[in-house]
């Protein structure tokens, strides 16, 4: 249900502070403090209207590879003064996560629509930790639940439960024992008998009914989202014992800072803790990147393809419709730790997508937010990439808009502003579906005739009842968690209106608006936008020694008559200007900005924060043009010079349906097609071109501020 309606709040402190939940008002929508106003923003057409779940944290509560033992440390009697620390290994409202889920997915299934636009939902996206521990069995019940299939969230002895909420420590929740641990003796947390096999009992699933798309997360690939996989771990997650109590002469602290940065010999700290015996269950075998990539597939991909599998690679990005390009990233660090970060072929795929998308909308999903990318793990001689550089390379590209992510369980809005104090995009962080408030979002876009951005975003509950009803199904057994979510001993001071996750107002049901993106032309006439065309045309000039694939005119030569076709068409100058640059990848000095890129891709980021986006993307495509024309056309194929049918096969020969559809439907693909014929006709020898000097006007008009 949609936060607008209502709201969930803690109630009135019973015994122990145990609080009940109750219905609150509805929050209305408010415009950030941040956005731009814009007249008229709101009275566009939706471009996407998308659910974001995040942080569901899918789990076998029963595994041996969990370290529950460790959140004691946390615990309000065993912290220092002033240490307000979370170590997040144990919640008691773990044994429910996937009848959260579920009721998560019918509150999205009863929307359709997106709240505000009334625009049916184009997808749902899950922003990373599908899982908790990369389990097998955690993937297969996260993938069951999404996608409608009978689940079992059990593992192990299928007759008996054999996990902490009956062995006997009382740090834990005892749901169905006399009354002595500390969560009921001293919290107030109630008794539930029949709950341990209810939790455990297989459903049927409801399935999204939209597609849905998947990010990875930390937890999805180490242990405990922190700690790298090793043979000796694998063994500890198949085995039989479980450690459940530490020892008392543990160094609590050294361990957990040890954890936190991945150091895995920590856990011999914990060998001679207490244990109980659990049965082994080989299907809790920890997942690596090319299992989950291959779980997928067999789901149906969710984003990924056989290509991810072949690369073992978990970023992506695909079509939305004409209007939206999205990008996935994957911002798990390989190499341990649980906060994020990029590699560097990301970093250049990410560019290339983004020179790709100019002239559209790009909206970014990733688990991590910018302020958590500062993971820098890696083998001597590689580089992770961080916030601050992901930061700047995002702010050259006004298309995107929005980036949406989760990982800190809270729900949070930031505006990401360029140098000129002007909000560039918007991050809109999601809280998580195991830790309170257990919510998600609905996430709508519009933009304006006069090119505004208006982004929406509607918190909304899951489909669990207010009250815990006394019946063990699904939908009460995560009404129960989120009540006990709201009383969880280590935060719930911070859980009132908002904070432990519920953000404020500005976080939740919000309205955030971007002004339109105009590049600001320098002027024909100032010395530094001659300047920055005298430099593009040394450019041209300084190709007349390169090679051109086998052609019988020069790079230079070829430039020039291109552009000279160009102004003969009639062509503006954009077309213009990109005719005469497009090669420009090829030259030494753009190569060396972008050594792995294809040139026309390199050109195109080149020239995209020297010209604009219109030239930018008009070369990012003359490839892209050939490959097109010749899908559309085979005698096209005959046209070409051999040197371009030679490349053709390189460039990736000639396009699909589905790429031939989607240009197509782009309005500024006529003039792509424009610059592709001149292209195609200018390797004539000898023939007659303008000068050099004509065009330094046109680039001078061009050149961007």
């Amino acid at each position: 249900m949609s936060t607008t309606r209502r709201r969930l709040l803690p109630g009135a402190a019973g015994p122990g502070g145990y609080r009940p939940l109750v219905e609150s008002a509805g929050e209305a929508y408010r415009s950030h403090p941040e956005a731009a106003a814009v007249s008229g923003a709101m009275s566009g057409r939706p471009v996407l209207v998308f659910a974001q779940l995040s942080d569901t944290h899918v789990m076998d509560h029963q595994s041996p590879a969990r370290v529950e033992l460790l959140d004691r440390f946390a615990d309000p009697d065993q912290l220092p003064p002033g240490d307000d620390r979370i170590v997040g290994t144990y919640r008691a409202q773990e044994l429910f996560t996937a009848h959260v889920v579920e009721a998560t997915v019918q509150a999205v299934n009863d929307l359709i629509v997106g709240p505000l636009t009334g625009a049916p939902l184009d997808f749902a996206i899950v922003t990373g930790d599908l899982t908790d521990n990369a389990q097998q069995n955690e993937l297969k019940t996260f993938l069951d639940l999404l996608d409608g299939r009978w689940t079992t969230p059990d593992s192990g002895d299928p007759q008996r439960y054999e996990g902490i909420a009956s062995c006997g420590d009382p740090r834990y929740w005892h749901p169905e024992e006399d009354a002595f641990d500390l969560p009921r003796t001293i919290y107030g947390f109630p008794g539930r008998q029949g709950v341990l096999a209810a939790a455990r009992k297989p459903f049927q699933a409801s399935g999204l009914r939209v597609p849905w798309y998947s990010v990875y997360g930390n937890h999805d690939n180490q242990l405990q989202g922190t700690v790298s996989v090793t043979p000796e771990l694998e063994s500890v997650a198949t085995g039989e014992l479980k450690l459940v109590t530490p020892p008392e002469s543990i160094d609590a602290g050294d361990v957990l800072t040890r954890l936190e940065a991945g150091d895995v010999s920590a856990l011999a700290e914990l060998a001679s803790s207490i244990a109980i015996a659990v049965t082994p269950d080989p299907d809790r075998r920890i997942v690596a990147r090319e299992e989950h990539l291959a779980a997928h597939l067999m789901s149906g991909g969710h984003g990924y393809g056989e290509e991810s599998l072949a690369a073992g690679i978990c970023y992506y990005a695909f079509d939305a419709n004409e209007r939206v390009r999205v990008i996935v990233l994957d911002t798990v660090n390989p190499n341990g730790g649980w906060q994020g970060s990029v590699d560097e072929a990301q970093l250049a795929w990410l560019e290339d997508e983004l020179v790709s998308a100019t002239g559209r909308l790009a909206v970014l999903f990733s688990h991590h937010p910018l302020e958590t990318m500062v993971n820098d793990r890696a083998p001597a001689g590689q580089r992770r990439i961080l916030g601050g550089e992901l930061k700047d390379l995002l702010l050259q590209h006004s298309c995107v808009v929005l980036w949406v992510n989760g990982h800190t369980h809270t729900h949070r809005v930031t505006p990401v502003l360029r140098p000129d104090e002007q909000v560039g995009f918007w991050q809109v962080t999601t809280a998580s579906q195991i830790d309170w408030p257990q919510q998600s979002r609905i996430i709508e876009m519009i933009e304006s005739p006069g090119g505004a951005v208006t982004i929406v975003s509607t918190v909304i509950d899951s489909a669990a009842p207010l009250t815990p009803p006394t019946e063990n199904g699904p939908l009460a057994l995560a009404a129960l968690s989120r009540e006990i979510s709201a009383n969880d001993w280590q935060t719930r001071s911070q859980i009132v209106a908002g904070g432990a996750g519920a953000g404020g107002p500005s976080d939740r049901n919000v309205i955030l608006t971007l002004a339109p993106r105009v590049a600001r032309s320098k002027g024909v006439g100032s010395s530094v936008a001659l300047l920055a065309a005298d430099k593009l045309l040394q450019l041209v000039e300084d190709m007349e020694a390169l090679p051109y694939g086998g052609e019988p005119v020069s790079q230079r030569a070829h430039a020039l008559q291109c552009a000279t076709l160009a102004i003969g068409q009639g062509a503006p100058d954009e077309v213009v200007a990109a005719a005469l640059l497009h090669d420009i990848g090829f030259s030494p000095v753009v190569r060396a900005e972008a050594p792995r890129r294809s040139h026309e891709r390199a050109a195109a980021a080149y020239l995209l924060p020297r010209l604009g986006e219109v030239v930018a993307r008009l070369v990012a495509h003359h490839v892209a043009a050939k490959r097109y024309l010749v899908a559309v056309d085979p005698t096209c194929m005959r046209s070409l010079s051999p040197a371009s049918q030679t490349s053709l096969v390189r460039q990736g020969g000639p396009a699909t349906p589905e790429e031939v559809r989607a240009w197509a439907a782009l309005e500024w693909w006529p003039q792509v097609l424009l610059l592709r014929d001149c292209d195609d006709r200018a390797k004539v020898p000898g023939a007659t071109t303008l000068s050099a000097s004509r065009f330094r006007p046109i680039l001078a008009r061009l050149a961007v501020d």
